[in-house]
């Protein structure tokens, strides 16, 4: 898995394990300081995300007013 935190350019790697609702367990090098802000990026198998949907939010505003609505989509695959 690859990191980018926040203010700090380039990537780095570290281990993700445990992924779940719960969180995320992330073995790395460096500790983090209270409230920094992390971009993860991983790729999950295929055949284990074959059924998951995202929720996404859709806003759109018109003349008429402000609508939302939410939607169910599948993860789009990675670009790699």
């Amino acid at each position: 898995m690859v990191y980018v935190l926040a203010g700090r350019a380039g990537a780095r790697t570290a281990l993700a394990n445990d992924l779940s609702a719960g969180g995320l367990l992330l073995i790395g090098d460096e500790d983090f300081a209270d409230e920094a802000t992390v971009e993860l990026r991983f790729t999950l198998p295929n055949d284990l995300i074959s059924s998951v949907t995202v929720e996404k939010e859709i806003v759109q505003t018109t003349s008429r007013g402000r609508t939302t609505r939410k939607i169910k989509v599948r993860p789009s695959r990675s670009r790699r």
